[in-house]
Parts: C-alpha cells; sequence; structure tokens
C-alpha cells in the first residue's frame, strides 16, 4: 500500500538531495521524494494523501544509547528526579515508603546531588529512618553509577560488616566501621541481584510501554545497551522477539551483547526491527559519580583520578578477543586516560570495513593530541548531549579549566568523526530534541541568557540532526537502508511541530518541540490527538 505526504519542507539528510516538498511510501520504504509533482506522478494509482500544511519533516530520530530494559523498570520505579537537596530526597523516599507499606523491597532511581550546595548524601541510618521499617532498598544515581542503600539491603547482599573490598567498585565505610550505605560503580551488581527480577511478562509489558513512549518523542531506532556483568540483555532480547513475533515491535532495536555473553551461543537477531549490536566493553566510571579515569586528579580530591572498571590488562584481553571473533565493540569511556587507552587498544585491532563500526561511548574528555584519533581510525564517537547539560556545575567543580576537554563536539567534526548522538536513558532525560538543544545552544533551557558552556563546541541544528539521525545508523551498518529521507530507504519519519530550522536560527529553546507524527516502517506509530 502506497501513502503520499504533500506540501512539506522535507529535510531528507540526504547531500544529494537535502530539501523536498513531498515524498511517496510503498510497502515501508520510501517510493520517491521531490517536488510535489514530481513525487505524485512516480505512483501507479491514486494513494491516501497526507497535506503536510508546510510542516517540517525529518528522518526517525535515534537514540544510540539507550538502557531499555533499565528505562522500561525504571518508570515503574520511585523516581528521584528534580530533587534539589538531600532533605528532599529523603522527603521522597518518605512519601515512597508512605505509598507502598510494608516491607517489601522498594526500588528508586534518578537522584543527583551534583547541583546540590551542600553535597553530603543520606547514610544508611537516615534512609532506615525515612523508610520507617526494615526493609530492603536501593536508590540508584541517575548515573546508574553509585547508589544508596538501606541497612536491610546491605546486610543481605554481604556488604555491612565488614564491607568487602571489590574490583572495580566500593562500599563506602561510615564512621562505625561499617558501610556507611553508598555504594559505587561494580559493587552495585551484587546487591542490585539480590533483589528478585521481574517476570517475563511483566518484562514484555514494561517494554511495550516504554517503546510506544518512545516513538511519542520521535524515536523510531534505538541502540540498546548494557551495563558491565549484567545478566539483562538475554530476558530484553527474548521479550523484544515475542514482541516481533506477534507484530507489535514497531521500534528498530539494535541489541548490544554484554562481554560475558560471548562464553555462549550468539543470538541470531537479523529482523528488520530486531537486530544484533556490539559488544559493549567498560573502562572507566562516570565524571557524575567522580569515577571516569582522568590524567590528573579531580579538584579538592588529589588523590582520586578515577577508577578502572575493567583493569587495562583485563581491558587489552577483552578488546583481541572480540576483535577475533569479528565483531563490532563499544567501549565505556569517558575520562580522558581512559579515552587514551581505548583508542590505543583500538589502534592496534584491524580497521572494519563494511558493516557495523567499533564505537567509544560517552567520549566526554578528550584531550587535544588525541581529537583526530577516533576519525583515523573509523571510530564513532557516541556521545549524549543532554549529559552536558547535566555536568555544567558539577565539570566546574571538578575539572576546573579541564571543562574545555568536555563534549567536543565542533571539534571531532571538524577532524572528520561520526557523531552517533542518544540519551544514555534512564540516566538522562530521552527527549531528543532536549539533546538537538543541547547540542546547538550548549545551555540548560531555563538559562539561556547565560550564553553558551564552551561556545566554540557548538554545532548547527543540521550537523545534530544528522547525529541523531544518519550516524547511529552508519555506526550499526544501516547506512544503506535507513537515516535518511531517500528513495528504496526504510520509511522513518516525524513530523516536529516547530520548525526546528527557524528556531535555532532565531536562537529559540529547542526541548519544548514535540512530535505530530511519528511514522516506522511506513506505519503510523504516534499521532497527536487534535
Amino acid at each position: 500500500m502506497a501513502i503520499l505526504l504533500r506540501g512539506g519542507r522535507i529535510w531528507t539528510g540526504d547531500p544529494r538531495n537535502p530539501w523536498a516538498q513531498s515524498l511517496a511510501i510503498q510497502d515501508g520504504r520510501i517510493l520517491a521524494v521531490g517536488g510535489d509533482r514530481e513525487v505524485l506522478q512516480s505512483l501507479a494509482s491514486r494513494c491516501p494523501t497526507l497535506d503536510l500544511e508546510g510542516h517540517l519533516v525529518v528522518s526517525g530520530l535515534w537514540d544510540a544509547h539507550i538502557h531499555l530494559f533499565e528505562m522500561a523498570m525504571a518508570r515503574r520505579q520511585v523516581c528521584l528526579t528534580g530533587c534539589r537537596c538531600r532533605e528532599e530526597l529523603l522527603e521522597k523516599i518518605r512519601a515512597a515508603a508512605r505509598a507502598n507499606p510494608g516491607t517489601g523491597p522498594l526500588l528508586g532511581w534518578g537522584w543527583t546531588s551534583s547541583d546540590w550546595s551542600d553535597r553530603r548524601l543520606p547514610d544508611r541510618h537516615e534512609i532506615d529512618r525515612a523508610l520507617g521499617s526494615e526493609r530492603p532498598a536501593l536508590f540508584l544515581r541517575s548515573d546508574l553509577h553509585s547508589g544508596l542503600a538501606s541497612t536491610s539491603a546491605l546486610r543481605r547482599a554481604g556488604y555491612l560488616d565488614p564491607p568487602p573490598e571489590i574490583e572495580g567498585g566500593m562500599v563506602e565505610v561510615g564512621a562505625d566501621g561499617l558501610a556507611s550505605g553508598l555504594v559505587l560503580e561494580m559493587a552495585l551488581g551484587p546487591l542490585r541481584a539480590s533483589f528478585a527480577p521481574p517476570g517475563k511478562e511483566e518484562v514484555r509489558q514494561a517494554l511495550a510501554e516504554t517503546l510506544a513512549w518512545l516513538h511519542s518523542l520521535g524515536i523510531t531506532a534505538i541502540c540498546d545497551q548494557r551495563l558491565k556483568d549484567h545478566s539483562e540483555g538475554p530476558l530484553c532480547r527474548q521479550a523484544l522477539a515475542v514482541l516481533e513475533g506477534e507484530g507489535r515491535l514497531a521500534t528498530r532495536v539494535v541489541s548490544n551483547l554484554a562481554f560475558p555473553e560471548l562464553e555462549g551461543p550468539l543470538p541470531v537477531l537479523t529482523g528488520e526491527f530486531l537486530r544484533l549490536g556490539h559488544v559493549k566493553l567498560f573502562a572507566d566510571g562516570s565524571l557524575g559519580s567522580l569515577t571516569a579515569r582522568m590524567f590528573e586528579p579531580y579538584q579538592g580530591q588529589p588523590a582520586n583520578r578515577g577508577i578502572w572498571l575493567t583493569e587495562p590488562r583485563g581491558l587489552r584481553q577483552e578488546f583481541a578477543l572480540v576483535s577475533s571473533r569479528g565483531l563490532p565493540l563499544s567501549v565505556h569511556a569517558i575520562g580522558d586516560e581512559a579515552v587514551r587507552f581505548c583508542l590505543d587498544l583500538l589502534a592496534g585491532l584491524p580497521r572494519r570495513r563494511g558493516g557495523a563500526l567499533h564505537r567509544m561511548e560517552h567520549a566526554q574528555t578528550i584531550a587535544e593530541e588525541d581529537l583526530g584519533r577516533l576519525a583515523r581510525l573509523g571510530v564513532v564517537a557516541s556521545m549524549q548531549p543532554t549529559h552536558l547539560l547535566d555536568d555544567l556545575e558539577l565539570a566546574e567543580a571538578a575539572l576546573g579549566t579541564r571543562t574545555r576537554l568536555l563534549y567536543r563536539f565542533r571539534s571531532l567534526l571538524e577532524a572528520g568523526t561520526t557523531l552517533a548522538f542518544g540519551s544514555d536513558a534512564p540516566v538522562a532525560d530521552p527527549n531528543p530534541f532536549l539533546g538537538l538543544h543541547a547540542a546547538v545552544h550548549r545551555q540548560r533551557p531555563e538559562r539561556m541568557e547565560r550564553g553558551a558552556w564552551n561556545p566554540a563546541e557548538r554545532i548547527s541544528l543540521e550537523e545534530a540532526l544528522r547525529a541523531y539521525t544518519y550516524g547511529p545508523a552508519l555506526a550499526c551498518g544501516l547506512g544503506d537502508r535507513v537515516g535518511r529521507l531517500a528513495p528504496g530507504m526504510w520509511a522513518d519519519l516525524v513530523v516536529p511541530d516547530g520548525d526546528l530550522f527557524a528556531m535555532a536560527r532565531e536562537g529559540e529553546r529547542l526541548d519544548g518541540v514535540r512530535p505530530l507524527l511519528t511514522v516506522a516502517g511506513g506505519q503510523v506509530v504516534f499521532r497527536r490527538d487534535p
């Protein structure tokens, strides 16, 4: 079946034909793009027509770095975002305990102390009092790299007395010699595993609801990332495969593997909507938790240069094994030392030619001498512009003048690097229009009067859109099938309610833009009610 979209301003993303008025779709693919008369003549017979009424149309947006399982589960947990101080965090925990009475487990996520004037965190005793009863509880920081646990949860995981030493992680010790309640990095794994996992039907329903919500944001494709040494990947893929088999999967999901999954047979995923992606590796921690591995210590913490989530020797072995299997790798590297070490390892691997490309996830802090290396090695910089907005105060306090090394979008593009933008949700807001705002304006929407943060690294709207469309497709080896509105490509597109190009030119906020229509595979998957 064919459908004609006409009378719009269509940004195709195709450098040979960047702008058009009409677009024809047939059997899930784009049949023709061009002027109204030209596209109409390409159709063999009459078909349903949608008058775009001058609205902008862009290719379907990707989230090149999302934790789909965690996002879906987080939407069913206690939301702790927006807490402006420790007392507000504790009050939200009290409210959650009142809403969920009893002694059953309580899980939450989303707090951050980065912009608190007093960054002291609640300890386990304060959390216990807020809960009002003896119950296991874990509240993850927004970046998922640290969490606050109740006494019951710490005891159940064997973390209370004495707190164990864990490679690549830490259980903070309080003044009494017992665990304080703060748990970081690899120490989170056993603690999270002590909570019962969700059932298969709950996972399927949560994923379906979350993917439908992403459609309402204009997202038609995602790169589903893994957490280090977590086993949620197979459960997530099984649920997605069921949805695909039932014809209920209308988001293109490129599902990454956790490194331990290489020990068994690899899943075979080659469908139009569910495909196998990269092997996820981890170098260091996060900037928000001050565990990203840096060449120089964090300001005010002369003994802290961050940590290695995987020790260099082990990381070298993992790179070699992934490469020997002929698989593309996706490595988490945030601090400048971690970025350089991973680039050194990538330089020793055969360059990938055809198919998915090697990726560096986050690449937040890049030394001057390493800027051109990603392009030379054919490595995609998978970055999250919304993290820039979250890190403004923290970065200034923790890095001082080194903030010039952060989020170097312009410098990377000028060096010839392919950018693939995403959100890292649930760590950050998955709204891609907020991400476009961050990349173009480099300032929080509510304080635009302050001007751009490190303005030399701003990029244009067109460059940012390309990083949300074609860049991720290229990274996944799908650049010939999706990411541009051109004949023969999969028909994924979005009709936003604002002219992004005009708004960007006028210096207006972009975060409030929302889709009027989202189309995936030629089917309308979201339409805003009039």
